[in-house]
């Protein structure tokens, strides 16, 4: 698995990917280095579109390399010496010490801000800042961002804001929604019953 700076390399360069490669063109040779399995092969090319193409590969490259050098040595062979030296220029500097590069949002503000809205989240316009949290909460979707599904549960006795704080963490991120995930569904349960459970999955079922 690539450490939290490598993973970060690989969203800074994501538009680039998307504008400059597809994924399919890359299958053979890295299923031939013994990083795809032939499943995971057929799981890229049946994706109908580049955009899944280049996620679904970024997802297994990210859980299944320990390094970014196979990617960098794909574009090497391919000819795509600008995404390689992006790549290896990115990655000298989080091993230097500066750091990893800023992500830059792929949504602007206004758009995130829609999508929101059309999952349902709701806007604190008045709440408590709380950035520690906020960052502590983003690190951890954006460690799990590749996972098939995974949860991840804020504590709190009730009217703590625990809803602020997961609203304003996708609402204020700006690399969260658009790099790491693509929409936003807000499901509202106050069920106190058991019997009530079924309510839940049915506002599910409506807004997917």
């Amino acid at each position: 698995m690539l450490s939290e700076p490598e993973c970060r390399v690989l969203s800074s360069v994501f538009d680039t990917l998307l504008m400059d490669f597809d994924p399919k063109d890359a299958v053979i040779y890295l299923e031939s280095a013994g990083l795809l399995t032939e499943d995971l092969a057929e799981k890229i090319e049946s994706k109908a579109t580049r955009l899944e193409r280049l996620r679904e590969l970024l997802r297994i490259y990210r859980r299944r390399a320990t390094d970014c050098e196979l990617l960098i040595s794909y574009f090497e062979f391919a000819g795509q010496e600008h995404i390689a030296n992006s790549l290896r220029t990115d990655l000298e500097h989080v091993l230097d010490g500066y750091g990893a590069p800023d992500v830059v949002p792929r949504f602007p503000h206004h758009l995130r801000l829609r999508k929101l809205l059309a999952g349902g989240v709701p806007r604190g316009f008045q709440h408590v800042k709380r950035e520690n949290m906020q960052m502590c909460v983003a690190k951890m979707l954006r460690e799990r961002a590749d996972l098939d599904s995974f949860f991840v549960v804020l504590h709190g006795i009730a009217g703590s804001g625990k809803s602020s704080l997961a609203a304003a963490v996708f609402a204020e991120v700006p690399d969260l929604l658009g790099n790491y995930f693509e929409y936003v569904i807000w499901l509202r349960d106050s069920s106190t019953e058991p019997s009530r459970v079924r309510y839940l999955f049915a506002d599910l079922l409506l807004m997917l």
